[in-house]
């Protein structure tokens, strides 16, 4: 049976079984549509992107509303549409850790894999309204067992989260807080960056504390080494944004071993 759904003058939905059109709910629909626009699931067919949005369900989160707390959810979480950040409470003194922000597309959580559930005390927040769609294991498991591509791109997925989270505990271990707000900025320019006369304008929506948070620094820190910065004529820095005004200057601020030519590159790109 196909999922595909049919929008004749305005009517319900439905979709064909042989030779009869059957009205299904707009709820499946958009549960549906939310799956087949998910990258992780292009090899699966309507009929099994409907047997899995049956079982599925999708919520709405306005900014700085809980996702996720602790690690204890049993199901696969992905996020559709909007932005969420997790993370680790490091104590009053330190504020909290943002273990990763994660774009419309991407698992929040693989959960449903996890033998144990875990005691953690992190959470996941909306850094903006957010759509969620919440698949459990069950029918996600069937759906892996018999389709190896989707199986194929689900286990890609994870292991590209899992490197991400691998790549910025060791930047935080390893580099100074300029050098991770660095490596930060060139990681956000690459889709949150547009050229302006004034130079790269990096609008990445996010507070200063949210920032701090994504390197492992305390918003005092950050906003030091922004200052730092815009003595020196490099960058700007208000609410939700970052105007790099030099980009090859920032990038000659920064240690040889983090540089980044692309990030130079962007705004050349931006400004033809």
């Amino acid at each position: 049976m196909s999922i595909t759904p049919s929008f004749v003058n305005h009517s319900e939905p439905r979709v064909a079984v042989g030779a009869t059109m059957l009205p299904v709910s707009p709820a499946l629909v958009r549960k549906v549509e939310a799956l087949r626009g998910l990258d992780v699931f292009a090899g699966a067919s309507d009929e099994e992107l409907q047997k899995l949005a049956e079982s599925a369900l999708l919520r709405r989160f306005e900014r700085g509303r809980t996702v996720l707390r602790g690690g204890s959810v049993d199901e696969c979480v992905v996020l559709i549409e909007g932005r969420v950040k997790t993370t680790m409470p490091r104590g009053i003194s330190c504020g909290e850790f943002a273990l990763g922000i994660v774009e419309a597309g991407e698992i929040i959580s693989e959960g449903c894999w996890a033998r144990q559930k875990s005691a953690e005390p992190g959470e996941t927040l909306a850094l903006e309204p957010s759509t969620v769609l919440f698949i459990p294991k069950r029918p996600l498991d069937l759906l892996l067992s018999r389709n190896s591509k989707v199986a194929i791109r689900f286990v890609s997925a994870i292991a590209t989260k899992l490197r991400r989270v691998i790549e910025l505990a060791t930047q935080n271990a390893c580099l100074d807080v300029g050098d991770r707000l660095y490596r930060k900025l060139v990681e956000l320019s690459a889709t949150r960056s547009r050229a302006t006369p004034a130079g790269l304008l990096i609008e990445h929506g996010l507070y200063q504390a949210e920032l701090a948070a994504g390197i492992g620094a305390s918003r005092e820190a950050v906003n030091r080494q922004l200052a730092a910065w815009r003595d020196r004529g490099l960058v700007e820095a208000g609410r939700c944004y970052v105007l790099v005004k030099d980009p090859p200057g920032l990038a000659m601020a920064a240690s040889p071993a983090v540089r980044d030519p692309g990030f130079v590159e962007i705004e050349h790109k931006g400004a033809a």
